[in-house]
């Protein structure tokens, strides 16, 4: 198990890493490049989630936090604000293949902190919504808030990637 939570944090990381890569050949213009990392950003996120959701365990979500969120949750509070999720065992696993709907521009804050609100569907008529927070620091952004529900899909279509 420790071996597959060092690949996931591996993983995680990497992904983050992947918008700075030119694609192609050429660089990627800023607003294409906030749209990626974006992307890349929510997706990690509820995978990590997600994961944690399986096995019960909230120690990498935890490690992929900010020291902030670090300081204030264990991997044990983690797991005790998750648990109607973890019981109502949602998938949150096709947010791989979906794009998420953002309720509005990508914006840091007076902090610094980059705040990423909006919905995600789900393979089974729901969807999740989420608000995501990240803080900067050397290794990249980092989650400093995490705050989800999942919801009935109301939408005719979802876009797949």
């Amino acid at each position: 198990m420790k071996h597959y939570s060092a690949c996931l944090f591996l993983a995680v990381i990497s992904a983050i890493m992947v918008p700075s890569v030119y694609p192609e050949g050429g660089p990627i213009d800023p607003a294409r490049r906030s749209e990626l990392l974006s992307s890349v950003l929510i997706k990690s996120t509820l995978t990590a989630l997600n994961h944690s959701n399986i096995t019960g365990n909230y120690t990498v979500l935890r490690e992929l936090g900010s020291p902030v969120f670090k300081e204030n949750y264990t991997a044990a509070d983690l797991a005790t604000s998750f648990a109607t999720l973890r019981s109502q065992k949602v998938d949150l696993s096709p947010v791989l293949l979906m794009t998420p709907q953002l309720l509005k521009p990508p914006f840091q804050d007076q902090e610094g902190r980059l705040h990423l609100q909006g919905s995600c569907s789900l393979l089974n008529q729901q969807r999740v919504d989420f608000h995501l927070v990240y803080q900067t620091v050397a290794s990249g952004w980092l989650i400093e808030h995490i705050s989800i529900g999942v919801n009935a899909d109301t939408r005719q279509a979802a876009n797949v990637r």
